[in-house]
C-alpha cells in the first residue's frame, strides 16, 4: 500500500466526518501527521478536528488506521479491531480507544479504514529499543517494574472476558475446534500462504511439534493477539491508559498472549545480544505476576513459547517478501536466519542457523538506541 499524501487524507477525512456528524458546522481539519513508528498491520495517521454543534465548539484528536493491501497477516480485516474495541468498551472497563466509525468503501482513502479518538499515553517502543534508549530506558528500576507489572496485569484482565458474551464473532467452527484448534488452523494456513510453495524444514518441524504436542483441554479465552509493550499506551503514572492494535485478536488459551509478551521480551534482548534493563521482571517473575492477576496457573508455557516463535518466524518470512517486492520473492535460505527462527530452532533442539544476513539486518534495526 502506498502512503497517501497528507492533504489527500485530510480532504477525504473531512468529507467523511461531515457525513458521520451531519449536525456539525464550520468544520476545520488540521494537517495530517504520521507517528514516528508504524505498525505492521495498518498505517496510522493523526489528525486534529474542530467543529460547531448546537452552538458549541468541539475539538478532537483522531487516529486513522488504513488497512495494508500487501499485508503481512493472513485474513487481515480492518473491521476486526473495530469490532473488538467496540465490544470491549460495551462489555468491560478495559481501556481501549473509542471508535468513531469504520469505512469499507475504498473510494474514500483507497483502502478500508477505521477512525478512533486518540488516547493519551506512550508506548514502550521497539525503535529505539527500550533496553537501549528512550523514555523507558530513562526510568528508574522500580518504575520499570511498575510499568511491566501493569501491562501483565492488564493482559490477565483481557482473559477474564467471556467470549460467548459479545465476542462470539471470533468463533469460526468451520476452522476447527473453538480456541486452540482454530488458532493452529490459522497459523498453518498463514504459514502455507507466506511460504508460497517454498520449503522451510524448520517450519515443518515446528508445525509437526505443535500438532503432536497440543495441550489437552486448553482454555478458551479472548486473546488480544498482539500482547506486547509496544501496543500499550502507558500513562504518566505508568499505568495502562489503553490497549491498541487488535488486528490479530483470536480465541485461544490466555497462555498464547502471555508467551507472545515473553517472546518480544527475549527478541528485544537476548535474541539480538542486548542486555535487559534492570527492574524488568524476568520470565519466571512475569509468569508469576500473570498467575497472581488471573488467579490461575499458566500451563504449558514451553509449548506456547514455541508457538510464539513459529508465529513470528512466519511474520518474518512475509516481511522479507514485502521488502523483496511480493509473496515468494525473498530467498528461502535466509528464512531460518531471522532471530525468531533461530529462537525456534533452539526451542525445538534443532541446529541453529548462523547469524547470516537476515539476522544481522534484524539486529541492526532492533538493536538501535535511537529512533
Amino acid at each position: 500500500m502506498q502512503r497517501l499524501d497528507p492533504e489527500t487524507i485530510r480532504q477525504g477525512i473531512r468529507s467523511w466526518l461531515a457525513k458521520q456528524i451531519p449536525d456539525a458546522t464550520d468544520m476545520v481539519v488540521a494537517p495530517v501527521h504520521f507517528p514516528t513508528a508504524g505498525g505492521r498491520s495498518a498505517e496510522s495517521s493523526f489528525i486534529d478536528v474542530s467543529y460547531d454543534v448546537s452552538g458549541k465548539r468541539r475539538s478532537e484528536q483522531l487516529v486513522i488506521r488504513r488497512a495494508f493491501d500487501d499485508d503481512i497477516f493472513l485474513d487481515a480485516d480492518i473491521a476486526l479491531p473495530f469490532r473488538m474495541m467496540t465490544a470491549i468498551r460495551a462489555h468491560s472497563t478495559i481501556p481501549v480507544p473509542e471508535c468513531i466509525g469504520l469505512e469499507l468503501d475504498r473510494s474514500v482513502l483507497t483502502t478500508p479504514f477505521l477512525v478512533m479518538r486518540r488516547c493519551d499515553g506512550r508506548i514502550a517502543p521497539q525503535l529505539p529499543n527500550y533496553n537501549l534508549g528512550g523514555w523507558v530506558h530513562a526510568l528508574s528500576p522500580d518504575e520499570r517494574n511498575k510499568l511491566w507489572r501493569a501491562g501483565i496485569e492488564m493482559i490477565a484482565r483481557v482473559h477474564t472476558l467471556d467470549w460467548s458474551d459479545g465476542f462470539a464473532f471470533l468463533d469460526d467452527p468451520a476452522r476447527g475446534e473453538t480456541g486452540l484448534g482454530q488458532y493452529l488452523d490459522w497459523l498453518e494456513r498463514w504459514y502455507d500462504w507466506a511460504l508460497a510453495g517454498r520449503r522451510l524444514p524448520l517450519g515443518e518441524a515446528a508445525l509437526d511439534y505443535l500438532k503432536a504436542n497440543r495441550p489437552q483441554s486448553p482454555r478458551i479465552d479472548v486473546l488480544w493477539g498482539d500482547a506486547a509493550p509496544h501496543n500499550i499506551l502507558f500513562g504518566d503514572d505508568l499505568g495502562v491508559a489503553a490497549l491498541i492494535d487488535w488486528e490479530t485478536a483470536r480465541l485461544g488459551p490466555g497462555e498464547a498472549d502471555l508467551a507472545w509478551w515473553l517472546f518480544f521480551d527475549e527478541l528485544m534482548s537476548a535474541a539480538i545480544e542486548v542486555d535487559r534493563l534492570p527492574g524488568l521482571p524476568d520470565r519466571a517473575e512475569t509468569i508469576a505476576i500473570y498467575e497472581a492477576a488471573s488467579g490461575r496457573r499458566a500451563a504449558d508455557m514451553d509449548y506456547y513459547a514455541i508457538l510464539s516463535s513459529f508465529r513470528m518466524m512466519v511474520v518474518s518470512v512475509r516481511a522479507g517478501d514485502r521488502r523483496a517486492g511480493g509473496i515468494g520473492k525473498a530467498p528461502s535460505d535466509q528464512m531460518a536466519e531471522s532471530p525468531s527462527a533461530r529462537m525456534l530452532a533452539g526451542q525445538l533442539g534443532l541446529p541453529v542457523a548462523p547469524k547470516g544476513p537476515a539476522y544481522q539486518a534484524a539486529r541492526a534495526i532492533l538493536g538501535r538506541a535511537d529512533g
